[in-house]
């Protein structure tokens, strides 16, 4: 398991010829690569019941306390689920299809969120098909779309849901989330269509970084089995060491580990009640 690799330093690094662009190094090889650290993380956090993190990670990233589920209802995680593309006639070029790095839903009441996770690099100013056409906005409009909220002139509709969309980066903030959490931002943004987009009026665009979720998890320990508290232990683990090896943003400088009680629990006590 790629988690395992990297905790006992067998990852390896990237070599000079893929620093140069000669060649692409499999991601497994990749420490940097935040595919990687995307599918470690939230492939072992299928196995932890959702009501323990899914909603402090939620309510910190959204800035509000709404998420109190305690049984999520056909609850799914699902990585890298590619979306049918955005409708065409709503824009004057032609998008590809979104692919969020997380997709989880649930059915009560109907929810899907989409998390964009980023380690090293910053949401995309530009798209392929656009320059004007950056990350955050076509990731939230395919996303009003697939819940509902942009309704093309077509036969059919799709069901209404609840829509929640989230960057996961390494620290800080991201400018482009911040200017996209203004309603009327965001709304002179999309699409003219013949009824009007549904923007809900609760936040619903939010920012988590990578140490949050791990404090989250840290600090739950107590609630979570046996079982669960092995695999959160892992990725708690992970996590510390991937982000005491990341550069600062803006700098050469390390990430400092261990500054909070919180990230260094170390579950020598994991068995305990």
């Amino acid at each position: 398991m790629s988690i395992e690799v990297e905790l006992n330093g067998k990852g390896g690094k990237v070599c000079r010829h893929s620093k140069a662009g000669e060649i692409q190094c499999p991601l497994i090889v990749r420490p940097t690569s935040e595919d990687v650290v995307t599918g470690n993380v939230f492939g072992m956090l299928r196995h932890v019941r959702p009501h323990l993190w899914l909603n402090d990670m939620l309510n910190t990233a959204l800035g509000t306390d709404r998420f109190r589920q305690v049984w999520f209802k056909d609850f799914s995680l699902r990585l890298w689920e590619r979306q049918a593309r955005f409708p065409p006639e709503l824009l004057d070029f032609r998008e590809g299809r979104t692919e969020p790095d997380v997709v989880i839903e649930w059915e009560n009441p109907p929810t899907t969120v989409w998390i964009e996770a980023k380690w090293l690099s910053p949401m995309a100013a530009g798209t392929n098909q656009s320059d004007d056409n950056d990350q955050v906005l076509r990731g939230v409009r395919t996303l009003l779309a697939e819940t509902g909220r942009i309704r093309p002139n077509r036969l059919f509709e799709l069901p209404r849901r609840s829509p929640v969309w989230l960057a996961l980066i390494l620290d800080g903030s991201d400018a482009l989330v911040e200017r996209y959490k203004n309603r009327s931002v965001l709304e002179e943004n999309l699409p003219a269509t013949q009824s009007p987009p549904e923007v809900p009026h609760t936040t619903f665009l939010g920012v988590q970084t990578w140490r949050q979720l791990a404090l989250i998890l840290a600090t739950e320990h107590d609630r979570f089995t046996s079982v669960e508290r092995g695999v959160v232990r892992g990725v708690v683990a992970y996590l510390q060491v991937k982000i005491a090896g990341a550069p600062r943003s803006g700098s050469g400088e390390r990430h400092p580990v261990g500054t909070s009680r919180q990230a260094r629990i170390t579950y020598a006590d994991a068995d305990s009640p």
